[in-house]
This record gives structure tokens, sequence and C-alpha cells, in this order.
């Protein structure tokens, strides 16, 4: 799928250096990890715009105890970047989310 930066009008590559990205789904209230995505970091050349694209054909962890403990290897192996996708747009930064392991 080829996506377009709308400002620049240019189409986004693949962050330099990069792993890729995790993609971490929250769900519940408070928001916990529910399902993790391994997807592309993609940036645009020209103001530096970032996205997360070209998901993989599923997640590689489904539910709630899989997502946590997928989570936490990532981030002990300290890899990939890691962003979390939230049901409901957040208006202000989020802190990382305190996860209970």
């Amino acid at each position: 799928m080829k996506v377009i930066c709308v400002k620049c009008q240019t189409e986004l590559r693949i962050a330099e250096g990069g792993i890729g990205v995790a993609v971490v789904e929250m769900a519940f209230d408070p928001p916990a990890p529910y399902k993790v995505w391994m997807a592309d970091l993609l940036e645009c050349p020209g103001c530096g715009m970032q996205v997360a694209g070209n998901f993989g054909s599923g997640p590689i962890a489904a539910h709630a105890e899989a997502a946590q403990t997928m989570l936490a290897d990532i981030l002990r192996i300290g890899k990939a970047t890691i962003v979390y996708d939230y049901e409901r747009p957040q208006t202000q930064a989020q802190p990382e989310p305190e996860l209970p392991f």
C-alpha cells in the first residue's frame, strides 16, 4: 500500500535503521495491552511525519495475557519502537502505561 504525505506530497519510506515497530492495542478501562502487532515505521522524507503501517497479517499476541507477556519481552530486549494504539483518541500526551509485570 502506498502512503503519501499530504503536506509534502511525497511517498513515505521505511524509517532508516529501524527493525519495525510493535503496535500495542490498548483496551479496557483503565487501558491495558490487549493485542500486539508488528509493523513498519514509515517516515516522510520531507517533514519527518511518522506513521505505523504495513502491518502483518495478524497480531503476534492476541489476548490480554499473551500481549502483556509479549510486551514485557519487547521491553526487555529493547530493539523495537513501541507504539500504543488506544481505543479512543488521546487528547493529551499519555504517560507510559503501568504494566502488571
